[in-house]
């Protein structure tokens, strides 16, 4: 049957007669698709909402980063790697079939060009053969992590099976018709360039002829088909949620720091005339929030990273996705979404850390959802825990969630000035630093000693840090447990406060403040220069201001990464500068840095946990034991906290770095 002929393609080998198919199927498949396509976007901008295209450079640089590149669906995981066979077999193939398309549809009819001959043509067929191989290896990967449930909470369900059969059904059948076709007329000379055609080309010599025409028709019209329909059927399955988190939710993503966290326009108009903010209907939501339900590939990343997912509570964020786009498709707009569609432990069992966000590979934004609805709870004063309740109570009443009353701290921070580690902040005055005292640290004698130990170091370094006594709370708490209404008056009434004292940088010893200051009250308005108390204390060892501690602390330690510093902040290489001049080995957990496991105390959650499961702060705890640690240290009060709690089961000693190097600093001096 072979037959030697120039080294270039020969376009509708046997089914020349059949090529007006090839249109009529795509005129008929563009119905469907389009149709599935203008669906997403009436439900998108349901509601009058409109889709922005401002700032067209940002976005289109998300989009060739996150959704052509895949930068994020390629790291870390199996399912990372699963993917990035088949995404990058299917744009060789992808490649191929447009190249094949250009030259026997436009060029040759048209002009009597080709693009695929000689090395060119070569290429073609070694890139194609690659394709089809790196596709084939990725499917049965992603089917090997299903049967062996390599990966926690990876759906399994028989449209997940039907997708992975559909691609390896195109790659094998096109593997078959590259063979019949390498036998037809370039077995003599293609060879090393086809090496999958040329293998199956060996194993059908001696077919009669007939009968491979005949089994190439028949295969070429069902791969034609197939790969057509599978088009048109992409607004309807798996593969079309690929598509919209992969170019349309990339486009369309948050531009805005991912903890800039949305703020309610207008909320004090809304509440005067008597309307509810967040969450309440579905109705209620953006039409970014609709696009990121629809965006989900339920790779199941987010669940897998997930804090209350991973300890047995009622939430994974990759379900509650699902659940609302699920409510979506059912056009239930008027429905109340905790708990006609979401349950409320749910809503409540989120500890904010943003695992769910950082893993998700195609920006799907769970927290903010989350944040959403617990702003719709309150607004409603329904289904929220009396405890979060008493949070905002507290703050209203005494100015900090722990009802304490604040002429202790007033009292504490007076006591500190007097022994010269701080001074009262003064109109006028200029400072290198205000310190922004954190509720926690005011009110827990404990903690209070991570402070002073602050301080000392700051005075030994020569900076003029002062306080304001009349401080209160940042607001943090009150916005994670929903109640944006309070926050933005803490906003106001701070404000005020920040505007009458002149400093170079706000410093804060708490993460959720600093993300605060830095992240969220630029949202209203307000703007200053704020540091974490280990970016300063990093800057200052690097600058020699604070001496050498020789010998270090005598401990095997290790450092736990606070969620709103690492993760949602990028602070992570400082900490550790700090930790590693105060004691004698550092030792790394397991889940560090961007990917570091919550403590459990964000997002209200050191003010109420969800009675289900195991408590997250001992499966940290664990994780820090595992290390062979007897201190851990941390650079956030709730961790220090809830950390705390757990360390006599484990045998370590929880610290804040500052404390540390405040005690080995001391150390050295005394040795010396």
């Amino acid at each position: 049957m072979a037959v030697e002929r120039a080294f270039r393609i020969e376009h509708y080998l046997f089914v020349g007669d059949l090529k007006p198919l090839v249109y009529v199927v795509t005129l008929i498949a563009a119905v469907p698709l389009a149709l599935g396509l203008l669906s997403y976007y009436r439900r998108w901008t349901y509601g009058g909402q409109r889709l922005p295209l401002d700032r067209l450079g940002a976005r289109l640089r998300r989009l060739v980063l996150y959704g052509l590149l895949q930068a994020r669906v390629v790291r870390g995981s199996l399912g990372g790697v699963a993917h990035a066979l088949m995404y990058s077999g299917f744009l060789l193939l992808l490649a191929a079939t447009v190249l094949r398309f250009v030259e026997a549809d436009i060029l040759l009819p048209l002009a009597g060009q080709r693009l695929l001959e000689g090395g060119a043509y070569a290429a073609y067929k070694l890139s194609a053969n690659v394709g089809g191989l790196l596709l084939l290896a990725g499917v049965a990967l992603a089917w090997l992590r299903r049967a062996a449930g390599l990966e926690p909470g990876l759906p399994d369900s028989a449209e997940d099976h039907a997708v992975l059969a559909l691609l390896a059904w195109l790659a094998v059948s096109g593997f078959l018709l590259d063979g019949i076709a390498t036998l037809a007329y370039r077995y003599p000379f293609i060879d090393g360039w086809d090496p999958v055609g040329y293998a199956i080309a060996s194993a059908l010599i001696g077919w009669e002829e007939e009968h491979l025409v005949a089994l190439y028709r028949a295969l070429w019209t069902a791969h034609m088909v197939s790969a057509i329909a599978a088009i048109a059927a992409l607004p309807y399955t798996k593969l079309g949620h690929a598509l919209l988190g992969g170019i349309a939710n990339t486009f369309f993503s948050r531009l805005e720091h991912p903890a800039a966290f949305r703020p309610v326009p207008d909320i004090e108009r809304r509440v005067e005339a008597g309307q509810h903010f967040g969450v309440v209907r579905l109705a209620d939501t953006t039409w970014k929030q609709r696009m990121d339900f629809d965006a989900c590939t339920r790779c199941a990343r987010c669940h897998a990273s997930c804090p209350a997912a991973q300890t047995g509570k009622p939430l994974s964020p990759m379900n509650l996705v699902l659940a609302l786009r699920q409510a979506v498709d059912r056009g239930l707009w008027d429905s109340t979404v905790v708990p006609d569609v979401v349950p409320a432990e749910a809503v409540w069992s989120c500890v904010t850390c943003g695992a769910c966000v950082q893993q998700c590979p195609v920006l799907v934004h769970h927290v903010e959802t989350v944040l959403e609805l617990r702003r719709g709870l309150v607004a409603r004063g329904e289904h929220v825990p009396d405890e979060l309740l008493q949070v905002a109570y507290n703050i209203m009443r005494t100015g900090n969630p722990y009802a304490a009353n604040p002429y202790e701290k007033e009292e504490w921070l007076r006591r500190l000035a007097d022994r010269g580690l701080v001074e009262i902040a003064r109109d006028g005055e200029e400072y290198d630093y205000l310190l922004w005292v954190c509720c926690a640290v005011a009110y827990d004698p404990r903690l209070r000693g991570t402070l002073e130990a602050l301080l000392r170091l700051l005075r030994r370094a020569g900076l003029r840090v002062a306080v304001a006594p009349e401080q209160g709370c940042c607001g943090e708490p009150a916005r994670r447990v929903g109640d944006e209404l309070l926050f933005v008056e803490l906003v106001k009434r701070n404000s005020e406060l920040l505007r009458r004292y002149r400093f170079r940088r706000l410093l804060t010893t708490c993460p959720h403040g600093y993300n605060a200051f830095r992240n969220e009250y630029p949202l209203y308005g307000v703007r200053v220069e704020v540091e974490h108390h280990t970016q300063l204390l990093a800057r200052l060892l690097s600058e020699g201001r604070l001496g050498t501690a020789r010998p270090r602390l005598r401990a095997r330690a290790t450092y736990h990464d606070p969620c709103y510093l690492a993760r949602w902040n990028g602070v992570i290489e400082e900490p550790r500068r700090v930790a590693a001049a105060a004691v004698e080995e550092l030792v790394e957990m397991k889940r560090r840095g961007l990917t570091s496991f919550c403590c459990g105390g964000g997002g209200g959650g050191a003010f109420y946990d969800v009675k289900a499961g195991e408590r997250i702060s001992r499966v940290r705890a664990r994780e820090a034991a595992e290390t062979g640690a007897r201190l851990v240290l941390v650079a956030c009060p709730f961790c220090n906290v809830m950390l705390s709690a757990e360390a006599p089961d484990f045998g370590f000693e929880v610290k804040d770095v500052a404390q540390a190097l405040d005690e080995a600093l001391s150390g050295a001096e005394r040795a010396g």
